[in-house]
């Protein structure tokens, strides 16, 4: 009987590699004992957006509407609330982050802020939730609206809200609402005519190079492509994450250096024919917009391909 072919001898990785075989105890991989994290206030410092914090406070004290524009892992999205508190912007009530996602101290069915609360994150349908009650956001000093680029449906009903709020406090003399809106893309030509021609204040920030290489032909099975790029980037290694297109937004996921992306998402579109309005789930290709945002992520940490 024909028999099958030893396999290949495993990889081995030498002392000074993320991960390395020990003698004693062959064919495991452990990963290698790293450094100590740095402390926060460090980490802080480490990151793009601090070299311009000075200038960044200085435009944002004088302007009631800005867009920022700012590479992804620059800090934005966690830095400029810390920066307006700690500058005195806003402290006259809450700042209020909003993201498209499940993400934060306010979401559904959870709400963990109280009276304390200074620097609030909720998804962007709760804070229209709290419009519904009160229309001029008086809770509120300063509003960021993050990820504008994703343009939701409740993002951009937030948009007008926020917009409405703003004039009339101006109008009925109650405290300014200070508006920024942040973006990973350059495309913001309308968010910034739309809030009167706010200036758009342009962040860099990529903290390593990415390298983009695309298939010479469109693949027929995706997922087959993904397979085989899978087994000849990691031959030997064990670390390979699956994820969805959650890995677009807002997450570092630590030691990827590759990353293999479909150009395929599954999105929900509203179907107006179907019962009350429900939606469709289809799987549809990626726009240009958001291509390369996985990649932006990981590259925070290391150089990525």
């Amino acid at each position: 009987m024909p028999h099958d072919p030893d396999p290949p001898p495993a990889k081995k990785f030498k002392p000074g590699s993320p991960f390395f075989r020990l003698n004693k105890k062959p064919g495991m991989l452990l990963p290698r004992k790293g450094n100590a994290p740095l402390p926060l206030d460090v980490q802080r410092k480490h990151l793009p957006i601090y070299q311009a914090k000075s200038q960044l406070i200085n435009q944002l004290r004088q302007l009631h509407s800005a867009v920022l524009i700012g590479e992804t892992g620059s800090g934005k999205t966690t830095q400029i609330p810390q920066y307006l508190y700690e500058a005195g912007i806003g402290r006259q009530g809450v700042v209020a982050v909003t993201q498209p996602r499940r993400v934060g101290y306010t979401v559904r069915f959870e709400d963990v802020t109280s009276t304390e609360t200074k620097l609030k994150f909720m998804t962007d349908g709760m804070l229209l939730r709290e419009a519904i009650g009160d229309p001029l956001l008086q809770r509120y000093t300063v509003v960021i609206l993050d990820e504008a680029h994703e343009r939701t449906v409740h993002t951009d009903v937030l948009f007008g809200v926020v917009k409405t709020a703003q004039r009339k406090r101006v109008e009925q003399s109650k405290f300014p609402l200070k508006v920024i809106i942040m973006s990973a893309t350059m495309d913001v030509d309308l968010f910034s005519q739309y809030f009167n021609k706010a200036p758009v204040l342009y962040l860099e920030g990529r903290q390593h190079p990415i390298q983009v290489y695309y298939t010479k032909q469109p693949q027929s099975d995706y997922l087959q492509a993904a397979l085989v790029s899978i087994f000849q980037i990691h031959q030997g290694c064990r670390k390979v994450i699956l994820s969805t297109n959650i890995a677009e937004t807002s997450i570092t996921i630590s030691g990827i250096k590759y990353v293999i992306d479909t150009g395929m998402v599954k999105a929900k579109k509203y179907n107006p024919v179907l019962f009350q309005g429900l939606k469709n789930e289809n799987i549809v290709a990626v726009t240009t917009v958001l291509m390369g945002t996985p990649a932006s992520h990981t590259e925070r940490l290391t150089a990525t391909q």
